[in-house]
């Protein structure tokens, strides 16, 4: 079958071959990636809380740090 008769039967079918053809956009969505952001959320406030209780236990360090260099003990 030669391109133009492939390009005839087409047009017969309704099938557009040589131009471009709109559609709506759509939202497609993963379950796996679903899930997965779900985890990193959970993650980051876990990672969150962490850094807090960090932050807190360097500054009662240095806080008895401050004490033992002054001579205050602990």
């Amino acid at each position: 079958m030669t391109p133009d008769q492939m390009k005839t039967l087409l047009k017969e079918a309704g099938i557009p071959f040589d131009e471009r053809v709109d559609t709506a956009p759509r939202t497609i969505r993963s379950p796996l990636i679903e899930k997965q952001k779900t985890t990193l959320r959970k993650l980051e406030g876990l990672l969150q809380g962490q850094v807090e209780a960090d932050q807190e236990k360097m500054s009662e360090l240095l806080a008895a740090l401050q004490k033992i260099k002054h001579g205050g003990g602990s």
